[in-house]
């Protein structure tokens, strides 16, 4: 069990390294298959042995190994979340070494996942959502979908009870009402890449997940914007990166999804039972 840990933290380390090149390059239109990594003060290539994932940074106590000049924490932050994400999803949702169907369902989520990672730090950083991430989040799910139909393998639990109906509803409906809310605020209530992620989101979680993940995001967004008015980081008109919250709602719905949809159906019963 250690030993297995170990092992896929180091792996998810090694893709946090690339997480990071891509939240480095993607926002500046860079090419990120080709080209060696640099540094981007000296610009000089850094060579292999500065290349290992957190390991590189402490050895080198955070500065570049030439221009001396220091490496952006985000680095070693990045590839250590990416490490225990990829831990954390064997330990509380689904291990890739018991079975196919588990290695299946582990794969999906680590993808979706690590891409909602990108938009989360991308967003936060630049306030934009790239459509090439947006769709690969889409990609990833119809990869999904189509290993378990040619495999005959059972959806997991939070895909079991999804027809492809709810799906295309839940993207029709969460990203129509979102789409009419850009157009009438003229995008200033939220962004273009805000409805086309819900839209995706609406695909892949259906309609009363889409609807649930939103709901969560604004909660998680108007937590943040109270806390930083309270301390006068931020005003009413202050630009909010809602894509990071919706990442944040999207990896709270995936690994407490019993808890949250038991909740929600408690609502819905007592609502309804009260009237």
């Amino acid at each position: 069990m250690i030993q297995n840990s170990i092992i896929l933290f180091i792996i998810g380390t090694v893709i946090g390294s690339f997480l990071n090149v891509l939240i480095y390059r993607i926002p500046i239109g860079k090419d990120f298959i080709s080209g060696r990594s640099s540094c981007p003060k000296c610009y000089k290539v850094i060579p292999w042995y500065g290349l290992f994932p957190v390991f590189s940074y402490v050895f080198q106590r955070g500065k570049c190994l030439f221009c001396k000049e220091k490496i952006s924490i985000q680095y070693p932050v990045i590839e250590t979340i990416s490490g225990l994400i990829f831990v954390g999803t064997s330990m509380f949702l689904y291990s890739p070494f018991l079975s196919i169907p588990d290695l299946t369902y582990w794969l999906f989520y680590i993808a979706i996942i690590e891409i909602t990672l990108l938009l989360f730090v991308i967003d936060l950083k630049h306030f934009i959502l790239p459509d090439s991430l947006v769709l690969s989040l889409l990609v990833a799910f119809g990869a999904y979908y189509l290993t378990t139909q040619i495999l005959g393998i059972s959806p997991d639990y939070v895909q079991s009870s999804l027809t492809i109906q709810n799906r295309l509803l839940g993207s029709l409906v969460i990203g129509g009402a979102l789409f009419l809310l850009w157009f009438l605020s003229k995008g200033r209530a939220l962004g273009f890449g805000d409805v086309k992620l819900m839209s995706v989101l609406g695909i892949i979680f259906g309609l009363k997940g889409g609807i649930i993940i939103f709901y969560m995001a604004m909660f998680i967004g108007l937590i943040v914007g109270l806390f930083l008015i309270f301390f006068k980081q931020a005003d009413l008109k202050t630009k909010v990166p809602f894509g990071t919250f919706i990442g944040l709602s999207v990896l709270t719905y995936i690994f407490f999804y019993n808890q949250i949809i038991s909740y929600v159906n408690f609502l819905i019963l007592r609502a309804f039972t009260t009237v």
